[in-house]
């Protein structure tokens, strides 16, 4: 009986296919994985989506957290921010007055665009609520002088008394 030998590139080709497949296996389970240090879920992800409060909670906490850092002294920085009430809104509205026997009646109405599910009130204009406290945890806020710049900086910032933003050092272990 005559052995064959196996072609050479054939081989080849084969170790080639074997290596693409666990290359293709291995970016596929890499882009599951995120990069970018956030341990949300989706669901947290979803709740900020469709939360306008929570959203803008989350934004402006890292808003403070990226002027923080830049002051010098300032490590990693960890921002809660607490707010005075809730945003809001004013819708454009038609005020129509009747005279009915000497009395004044006035009826408001808003005034709305689209039509049937669609149809939605004139926003005119959202306010958001104000910063009432600020908290942050970051490496030198220990040391005197990085936390009174700290506090004059996020006290002209956001209009609030030193009273009420509190800054404390973050624990090295961390």
């Amino acid at each position: 009986m005559q052995e064959k030998k196996a072609n050479p590139a054939r081989k080849k080709r084969v170790w080639i296919l074997l290596l693409g497949g666990m290359l293709g296996v291995a970016l596929i389970l890499l882009g599951n994985v995120e990069w970018n240090g956030s341990k949300g879920t989706d669901e947290e992800s979803a709740l900020v989506e469709t939360d306008p409060m929570l959203a803008h909670t989350q934004r402006t906490e890292e808003k403070i957290a990226d002027l923080c850092s830049q002051v010098r002294g300032v490590g990693r920085v960890q921002v809660i921010v607490t707010f005075e009430g809730d945003f809001t809104y004013v819708y454009a509205t038609n005020r129509e007055e009747t005279q009915k026997e000497g009395v004044i009646e006035a009826q408001t109405t808003y005034i709305t665009v689209g039509s049937g599910a669609s149809e939605q009130p004139v926003l005119l204009t959202r306010t958001y609520p104000s910063v009432s406290g600020i908290g942050i945890v970051c490496e030198g806020g220990g040391d005197a002088n990085v936390r009174s710049q700290l506090l004059s900086l996020l006290s002209a910032t956001f209009g609030i008394g030193s009273n009420k933003i509190y800054i404390a050092e973050a624990n090295p272990a961390r």
